[in-house]
């Protein structure tokens, strides 16, 4: 086939995903240029081929491949640019991405509701939660919610109840003194900074599917 640059003129000119998985397949054998070759298919925009290559790298024990994989999941998305986003502290972008990202993995055509989450793949939503937190210094992220969501619970036993001292703590409800009535905000009154209330971010579909978070979290982590 002529070597890796062989390989890459077979890349380019086939046109059938089968032949391509086959040319990915024998890339292997090339040592670390040839690996390099099957890691740019993690971000092609084939998802059978990112699937593909993933499977191709899953079982190595290199340390630049490993390194790769912690931002791809077996769903077929790879996270770097939700990386990206994150570190330069586009909240704002992120969070879209997020939401955009979730409906896709769920299936969901309209706004996420509580049953999406049900069969939400576990290693999609870890990978989220760990760059939410890694990059705000665990201020954001689904487990930091979580946490504030279980002590709210258990300080009042009335969900109605709990939902309300939630979205106070996490700033996700106003208050009216002049009225002494609270109302939710919208997502446009969100803070998208680091001065926001820990727990502000994500904001998926507000306190409607922050239950449903919650357990498909702590049941995620209780399979590990």
């Amino acid at each position: 086939m002529g070597g890796v640059p062989g390989l890459k003129q077979a890349l380019y000119r086939t046109e059938t995903i089968t032949q391509r998985q086959e040319i990915l397949q024998s890339a292997l054998n090339y040592g670390r240029e040839g690996i390099e070759i099957v890691l740019q298919f993690l971000r092609h925009q084939d998802k059978e081929l990112r699937i593909f290559a993933y499977s191709l790298l899953c079982e190595r024990k290199e340390d630049y491949v490993q390194q790769a994989l912690q931002l791809f999941s077996p769903s077929g998305i790879y996270y770097l640019y939700l990386q990206k986003l994150l570190r330069s502290k586009q909240w704002g972008a992120a969070n879209q991405w997020t939401i955009a990202n979730l409906k896709l993995l769920c299936h969901a055509h309209l706004q996420l509701n509580s049953q999406n989450f049900l069969y939400l793949p576990c290693a999609d939503l870890l990978l989220i939660d760990r760059l939410w937190q890694e990059t705000s210094n665990d201020r954001f992220g689904f487990s930091t919610q979580a946490v504030i969501w279980r002590q709210c619970t258990q300080l009042r036993w009335d969900q109605n109840q709990a939902m309300a001292m939630f979205g106070d703590r996490v700033g996700w409800r106003v208050s009216n003194i002049l009225f002494n009535s609270y109302h939710w905000k919208r997502y446009d009154d969100l803070n998208f900074s680091l001065r926001a209330p820990r727990g502000h971010l994500p904001w998926i579909n507000g306190i409607f599917v922050v239950k449903a978070i919650h357990d498909r979290l702590l049941g995620c982590k209780n399979n590990i």
